[in-house]
This record gives structure tokens, sequence and C-alpha cells, in this order.
């Protein structure tokens, strides 16, 4: 063949080679947009078409209840926009305000900590503290086992302690009957020896003799039970307070027969002897009342006393037993701190971290709105026609408190959506251009915000109230004017197209391009602006390039 021919046939199939190779590995290699993250200002904005209206009165009211501590203004006064007039207490929410700021300094201190990871010094004090928690939880558990031991002492000996004092009960009872039989035979013996006739003071001490002898029979039957195995406190307090009865009974007859034998009939005739006899057994039984009173107290002691011991004992295992609960916490918190030292930061730890600092500032960003909300500010150079409240009154949440009118001939007045609402708050920045004087763009600021809904079409508004902060002279009612409100301001923060981040399974993800493919990283997104862009909280650094558009083939 000729070589002129061979050549040509070479050059052909080289030139078809390179371009199915072209072809086909136009197909291996993905197309797409990208941005690169940067700072920058990021802002969101509310616009809305108002009217020009006259001015008219401006209500100011705080938006949660509280307490009045300053009302620095009053009737008649003129007052300027942004001169405070009315202050509600805020000690709680300075305090608040601390918690909330030390609440971020903790956790922006452990994102630091697990980010630098732990030295080997401090795995070692790890282990350490891990090895002190072992000891300590050994030394409590021998302290609990003392603790219960000392309470089953305790109760031992309380147990004992209330049996000696039933049995002393006990001896109390048996000379209580002993005393009452013994009066008994005195005053038997009395009557059979002086007062055997029928006359009035033989009558008398034969009802008191009797009497006497009930007595002694129903002191038995409680002296009796409480023998043998019928004892108990329970029983002998029964006992006590019976008996206690039936000896004051007794000391009434012993007193009726120690007068009668005085009596003139009798005066003579019973002996010194046996006058002295009926005497020993009133004191007998005013011995054995004070025996029964003290053994009873002494039962009640013993008893206080018991409970106080064991309830001390108890409380001493309690306490044992809560410490154990939080040494065992304690030597499991060491324990996984050494196992995150030694294994080194996760992804989820950090972002868990990064996480709780969004919340935290956040919160703090919360209370510090709340604090400023709890001073009313004027929101126009104006004058003072009503003051409502007192100092130390509580207000309640969107009540008239100071009513104040402009300076100003004129405000403006606009409809918001209810989807945007929630964006607006009152001190809120205006810009303003007037249909009339459309090269020319004025500022303002929102000074009311109604809380009543108004139904236009069907739609859902709430109307807002703007004071200029300079008009024009030749400004009339009625005119139409533009407003564009910047709700919300970011400045010198990290930023992407919002077209950029996706949802996944409730995440925030992004595309990052590498070698002609990409992969997925999860982000934290803060403002939305009005012009596009996202403030970037975490997941991503200056510089970085995230795919906004990826080209179908």
């Amino acid at each position: 063949m000729d070589l002129k021919i061979i050549i040509t046939i070479l050059v052909i199939l080289s030139i078809t080679g390179i371009g199915c190779y072209g072809y086909f590995s136009k197909d291996k290699k993905l197309s797409y947009d990208f941005v690169v993250a940067e700072i920058g200002d990021i802002f969101q904005e509310v616009s809305a078409t108002g009217a020009v209206d006259p001015s008219k009165k401006i209500n100011l009211q705080f938006k949660a209840i509280g307490k009045i501590k300053n009302i620095l203004v009053e009737e008649g006064d003129n007052v300027e926009a942004g001169q405070i007039l009315v202050e509600l207490e805020k000690d709680d929410l300075y305090i608040k305000r601390q918690q909330a700021e030390a609440v971020l300094d903790l956790a922006q201190a452990k994102l630091e900590q697990i980010l630098a990871g732990e030295s080997q010094e401090q795995i070692e004090v790890y282990k350490t503290a891990v090895k002190n928690a072992e000891e300590t939880a050994k030394d409590v558990e021998i302290s609990l086992e003392n603790a219960e031991q000392n309470l089953a002492d305790v109760r031992a000996i309380a147990e004992m302690n209330l049996d000696q004092s039933l049995e002393d009960a006990i001896n109390v009872l048996d000379d209580s009957y002993l005393k009452v039989y013994n009066c008994f035979n005195v005053i038997d013996l009395t009557q059979r020896t002086y007062f055997t006739s029928n006359d009035q003071e033989s009558i008398i001490v034969k009802e008191n003799k009797l009497t006497a002898e009930e007595i002694v029979s129903c002191v038995k039957e409680y002296v009796d039970l409480n023998k043998n195995n019928t004892r108990s406190e329970e029983n002998i307090n029964i006992a006590f307070n019976e008996i206690e009865n039936y000896f004051n009974d007794m000391n009434v007859s012993l007193n009726i027969i120690r007068d009668t034998m005085g009596q003139s009939n009798y005066k003579h005739i019973v002996s010194s002897t046996d006058k002295a006899s009926i005497d020993t057994q009133r004191t007998n039984i005013n011995i054995g009342l004070t025996n029964i009173v003290n053994s009873r107290q002494s039962i009640s002691l013993i008893d206080l006393t018991n409970q106080t011991n064991i309830n001390t004992a108890k409380t001493s295992v309690d306490i044992a037993v809560a410490n154990l609960n939080t040494t065992k916490g304690n030597l499991e918190t060491a324990k996984n701190k050494l196992s995150l030292a030694e294994a080194g930061p996760r992804q989820t730890d950090i972002a868990l971290y990064e996480a709780q600092i969004s919340e935290a500032q956040a919160n703090l960003s919360l209370t510090q709105e709340q604090i400023n909300d709890a001073t009313l500010k004027s929101p126009i150079n104006g004058a003072i026609i009503n003051v409502s409240g007192e100092i130390g009154e509580m207000v309640k949440a969107n009540v008239s408190i100071i009513t104040i009118i402009s300076k100003n001939a004129f405000q403006i007045e606009a409809d918001i959506s209810e989807a945007n609402i929630g964006k607006v708050e009152l001190g809120h920045p205006v810009k303003i251009t007037l249909d009339a004087f459309s090269e020319q763009e004025f500022l303002g600021k929102i000074i009311q915000i109604e809380p009543a809904e108004t139904v236009i079409q069907g739609v859902v508004y709430y109307k807002i109230i703007i004071a200029f902060d300079k008009i024009k002279e030749n400004v009339k009612p009625g005119m139409t004017a533009n407003i564009i409100i910047t709700t919300d301001f970011r400045k010198n923060v990290l930023t992407i197209p919002q077209r950029a981040v996706s949802q996944k399974q409730g995440k925030e993800i992004v595309k990052i391009p590498s070698d002609g493919i990409f992969s997925e990283k999860e982000i934290k997104t803060g403002l939305k602006g009005s012009n596009g862009a996202v403030e970037v909280l975490s997941g991503l650094s200056q510089g970085d390039k995230v795919i906004t558009f990826i080209k179908k083939q």
C-alpha cells in the first residue's frame, strides 16, 4: 500500500479517537455554576405602599407586662425622638441577661476546648479524676453500709429502751393496784370498827367503801390487761388514763370518810391512829397519781427520743444514698470525659456546640430585646398630652401608657400583610419616596403598630404609622408613599446565595465542588436577606466554593 495512503488512514483514526474520547469523557465530568462564600452585609426589607395623612395622636405601650419603675415626663412636656419616657423594673431581666451571657461564654469555651483537643497532660488529669472518683465511690459505699448498720442499731436500742419503759410502767401499775387495795382494806377496817349503825355518817362511809371496793376491782382489770402477751404501749396508756381517774375517785372517797370522822358524833370516837391511817392512804394515793403521770411522761419521752434518733439515722442513710448516687454520676462523668479526651473531637460534638452557641446567642439577643422593650422611648419629636399609670403600678401589654402628638404636620399610614408583620417592630428605620417627589428619598421610623387586624379583600393586614425624620414644606395629605422598612441587618458576616442551600432530612445542605464531582456538607444559616443572600453561621469559611446550579448534559 502507498505510504501516503497509510499515513492518511492513521491521521483519520487519530482524529476519530480523540473526538470519541472527548465525547464520551465529557459525560464523566460535572458541569455547574458556583459562587465563593464571602464576607458582606446582609439586610432584610419589607416594602409597602401607604399614604400621607395629617399627624394624629400616638399611643405608646409596652410589649410585655411589668411594674413601672420611673415616669420621666408629665403632660404638656415637649420631648425629642429617642427620649426616655417610662421605664419598667429590669432587675430580673438583667439577671437573665447575665445568665444568658454566662451560658454563651460557656458554650464558646466548650467549642474552643473541643476544637483544640486535649493534651496528654489533660488526659492524665482525666485518668486521675476517674481513679479518684472510683476511690470516693468505695468510701461512700462504706459510709452507706455504716449508716445502714447504725440505723439498725438505733432501732434495736429504741426497741430495748421502749421495752424497759414498758416494764417500768407495769411495775407502776402493780404498785397502783397495791395502793388502792391497801386503801380499801383501811377503809373496810374503819367502817367495820366505827360505822356499823344506820345513822347518816355510817351510811356515807359504807357507800364510799363500796366505791373503793369497785375501784379496786376496776384497777385490777386494767393491771391484768397488761400482763403476759397482752402488754403493749397502747394498753398501758389506756390503763394509765383510767387508773388516774379511779385514783381521783378514791381520793374523793378518802376525803369524805376523813371528813365524816371529824363529825361531832364520831369526832371523839375514832382514834387518832385510825384518822392518821386514812391520811396516810390519801398520801399514798397522791403518790400513786404522781407515779402514773411520771411513768406516762417517761414513755412519751422515750417515744420522742427513739423517733428522733431513728429519723436522724434514716437521714444519714438517705444522705449516704444521695452521696453514692452523686459519686456514681461523677464517676460516670469522669469516665466519659476520659473517653472523649482519648477519642478526640467528633464532628457531631462540634455541630452540637455550634448549635448551643447559636441558641445561646439567640437567647441573649431575646433577653436584650426584652430589656430594650422595658424602656419606652419617644419615637418622634412631639408633646405629651396624656400619661397613664403610676410608679409601682403593674401595666399590661399593649395598653396605652403615653399619648403623644407629633410636631410634624404629617405621618404615613400603611398596611403590612400578615406574612410580614412579624418582621416589623417599633423603631425600625424606613426609606420613603413620594410619587410627587420621586427623585428625593425621605427617612423615617415606625412609631406605632396597631394590634387589631384589617381584612382587605380577604387578606389580613396590620396598620402601621411612620413618622418623617424630616419633611418638605410642600408635602400634602393624600400623597402616595412608597416605603421600604429595614427589619434586620447583619454587617460583615459570611454570606452565600439562598439558592445554593437545599433541605435534606431536616438539615441545611450545600454542594461543594471537587474534581469534577461534588460532596454535600451540612451548614447552619441565619438571616435570609431580601437580596437573595443568606447568612452562614457555621459549616463554611470565607473563600469556600458552593454550587448554585448543575447543568444537565
